[in-house]
């Protein structure tokens, strides 16, 4: 116990706690050292700010991946965009050498005899087991094209 009368005590408690706190206070300043102070602070602040602006952004799909083209099925040429529909996604298995089903889709006129088979399993959905090609259904833009063809008159012509 502290020698003393009450107020001798309370006074040397006083007197200690505010050298403490002067001696505190100092420390701080000396380590914050407050010529450098803003340095620091703008060094803290310079990536927190990065990470802010990096953290949101507002752009939707149309401004990351483009505006989708249209579906043309107005302006359809059997020569520039049907046979080559045809030949890259059945021709693999329907050809001269291997007519998977029996069905060979090399020439044109088979796939005019064929049309309505090619629509049929073209038009499946991918769940279904027969559905073609077998790597994957096509795109609905080539279906909706190899359909308007064959509402356009099948024409091998153009």
């Amino acid at each position: 116990m502290p020698k003393g009368t009450w107020e001798e005590v309370f006074l040397k408690f006083h007197l200690n706690h505010v050298r403490f706190s002067q001696i505190a206070a100092t420390n701080l300043l000396t380590m914050l050292n407050l010529k450098r102070f803003p340095r620091v602070i703008a060094l803290l602040l310079i990536p927190a700010n990065i990470v802010w602006m990096q953290a949101c952004y507002y752009d939707n799909e149309q401004d990351l991946y483009g505006v989708p083209a249209p579906c043309d099925t107005l302006n359809l040429s059997y020569t520039a965009e049907i046979k080559g529909i045809l030949t890259n996604n059945c021709q693999g298995c329907h050809n001269n050498t291997s007519a998977s089903g029996n069905l060979n889709l090399e020439s044109d006129s088979a796939r005019v005899t064929n049309i309505a088979e090619i629509i049929d399993r073209i038009s499946r959905p991918a769940s279904d087991p027969l559905v073609m090609p077998t790597s994957g259904p096509m795109s609905s833009c080539n279906i909706q094209k190899i359909k308007a063809w064959r509402n356009q008159g099948l024409s091998i012509t153009n």
